[in-house]
Formats: structure tokens, sequence, C-alpha cells
């Protein structure tokens, strides 16, 4: 995969952070692991220094929050302001199971240019589409609702040791292309295999 650079940047489609390590649910098969990971939030202080740093030699057009699950930090409206500070991405954006969107201030929305909503099927779901939507209706960031039945398995329990069968997996990955994380310090391509 080749990128481009321009004016002394690599530029890349998209790149994500974990807001929260946690999350109000426990999905079995969560992509992120949050059912088995502790509490825990992406400092301020730390994403302040990453994100500078990484600025100074990389644009993205996306940056998303992601999580666990992102609204869960009572941070997050100044790590959105961090990001869009630093120049890094042209849009912001959070990925979330949208449970809580009614609990945040308002004003996140504003500071946000677009919200992706991963509805899965939980008793109030269709309350939470109808504030998706509404938020969508009277905020600036464009809110997308993606109604999701089932997983994607993303974790094995065992090593798999054939080679090509890694290499096929790595392949048809969807999220390949999405992998670009920043997290505490580092900076990681496909965080999957």
């Amino acid at each position: 995969m080749t990128m481009k650079i321009v004016d002394g940047k690599i530029q890349l489609e998209y790149m994500e952070t974990d807001a929260a390590d946690h999350c109000n649910y426990s999905c079995f098969h969560c992509s992120r692991n949050s059912p088995f990971l502790g509490k825990g939030f992406y400092p301020k202080e730390e994403l302040q220094k990453d994100v500078t740093k990484l600025a100074a030699v990389v644009h993205t057009e996306l940056f998303r929050f992601i999580g666990g699950e992102p609204l869960l930090n009572p941070e997050l409206i100044e790590l959105v302001r961090i990001v869009r500070a630093s120049g890094l991405a042209e849009k912001i954006g959070i990925g979330t199971n949208g449970s809580l969107l009614n609990k945040v201030d308002t004003d996140l929305f504003d500071e946000l240019d677009f919200i992706d909503v991963s509805l899965y099927n939980v008793p109030k779901k269709d309350y939470i589409k109808f504030y998706a939507e509404n938020i969508d209706r009277r905020h600036r960031c464009h809110v997308k609702v993606q109604e999701i039945d089932n997983f994607s398995l993303m974790t094995f329990k065992n090593k798999i040791e054939d080679a090509s069968l890694v290499k096929r997996i790595y392949d048809e990955c969807w999220m390949r292309k999405h992998c670009n994380v920043v997290y505490q310090g580092h900076f990681i391509r496909c965080m999957n295999i």
C-alpha cells in the first residue's frame, strides 16, 4: 500500500483512537475487546502530545473517537477540540452504540462533524435511532445509523498457525485500510493481524 505525501505530510483517509477502553455494553464478539478491559480513558495530556507530533508529518481526512464507548469519557469534548486545534484531520467524529447520546452535553454535537451509530438489537433501539436522527436535524454534525444484526468474528481463542490462512484473513479484512490508530504514544497500523 502506498501513501501520498502532500506538503511534507503523509495523507491518510482515516485514523482513530479509543476515547474509552471500556463500554456500557458487554458484547461477546466485540472487536475492541471492551468486555475484557477495565475502566480507562485516553488522558487528554497524552492525546495533546500525540496529535501534535503526528500533525507535523501526517494529515487525515477523517479522525474518529471510538472505544469501548467514547461517550463514557467525561472529557470527550476536550479531546475533540485538541484534535481540531492540531489540524491533523479535516473531519472529526465518533463511533458509538448510541445508548448515551441523550446523556451528554449537546455542545459536543456542534464540535463534531459526524457521528456513526452502531445500533444493536437492544430494548431501547427505536429510541436511540429516533434521538440520533434528531441530532442530525438540530446540530451541525451528520449522523449515520447502521443497524447491526451480528458481529464479525475479530478475536480468536487460539493462534492461527497456517500462514496462508492468516494472509487470506488479512487480505479480505474490510477494516484493514482503516486501522490507523493513535494511542498513548503509539501509532499502529492494522491492530487486528
